[in-house]
């Protein structure tokens, strides 16, 4: 006698997965659990440099809100480029800034901060530009 077909399929379902099914399972488990870890690891990697980013950016702001407060004729108000004292700010950002007189018109001075991780010669770098104009209030 030939067991049906209905039979077989029953017989099936209640012996439970074979082995290369298992296997199968198993493997594609393992697949999905990787590939979560490598987002992961994608995903702490992007937000360290979001966090290195900002830290940069805040700190270039806050020098050149220092440096546009600074007198026109001060030692850091001078033409050419310019290291911070305090570098490197929190052990491996590097602040500078470069004075360029008359630019971009006469009497206006253009600073330009640039603030570079790990170490001062990174390609890795924040900058922000601006304009100080030579006060007429004196």
């Amino acid at each position: 006698m030939v067991p049906s077909l209905e039979l077989k399929r029953r017989m099936r379902d209640e012996r439970g997965l074979t082995m290369v099914e298992s296997a199968r399972r198993v493997d594609h488990l393992r697949g999905r659990r990787a590939r979560r870890r490598g987002a992961d690891a994608a995903r702490v990697a992007l937000d360290h440099q979001v966090r290195q980013n900002t830290r940069a950016s805040e700190l270039c702001s806050q020098v050149m809100e220092r440096l546009l407060d600074t007198p026109y004729d001060d030692p850091d108000m001078d033409d050419g480029g310019h290291t911070d004292a305090n570098n490197p700010y929190d052990g491996h950002y590097f602040v500078s800034w470069n004075v360029e007189t008359n630019q971009p018109i006469d009497s206006c001075k253009r600073v330009t901060v640039t603030v570079r991780w790990p170490n001062s010669f990174s390609l890795t770098s924040v900058r922000l530009v601006a304009v100080s104009p030579e006060s007429t209030w004196n």
